[in-house]
């Protein structure tokens, strides 16, 4: 599931509340991922909204928000509902380092709003790793 719904991450951009300059609503830590997709697990395909996924150290949680009238915040936590428990999980983001050589990558651990969108997501669950190319780099 969140293979399927990470790769289809959508390069929306939107306005924080501090900053007040358009980003791309992608933001991640070793602990929690947040995007816009037009993917929701309750209902499936349809509207653009925010999801976002946390590891709070046992608990694995999801939480969706419509984007109408959402004003993203450098601070918003995801407080989203378990639906999974998991001895240990963390994300790291594949970030290009210029325009002239696609194949000049690193990993990183934090990935900000304003550092645009990464090239790919690695996910580490207990003891497996995928990596999850997003399709709609831009």
């Amino acid at each position: 599931m969140l293979e399927s719904q990470l790769a289809l991450a959508d390069p929306t951009e939107g306005r924080v509340k501090i900053e007040d300059k358009p980003f791309i609503l992608f933001r991640g830590s070793h602990d929690r991922v947040e995007f816009i997709s037009n993917y929701s697990l309750a209902d499936g395909p349809g509207d653009f909204r925010k999801i976002g996924y946390q590891f709070d150290g046992h608990a694995f949680r999801y939480e969706e928000k419509s984007l109408f009238g959402y004003v993203p915040s450098v601070d918003e936590q995801v407080n989203g509902e378990p639906i999974a428990t998991l001895r240990s999980m963390s994300f790291r983001f594949l970030r290009r380092n210029n325009n002239v050589d696609p194949m000049d990558t690193s990993w990183v651990d934090e990935w900000k709003y304003g550092d645009g969108f990464p090239v790919a997501v690695e996910v580490h669950i207990e003891n497996d790793a995928i990596v999850i190319p997003l399709a709609n780099r831009t």
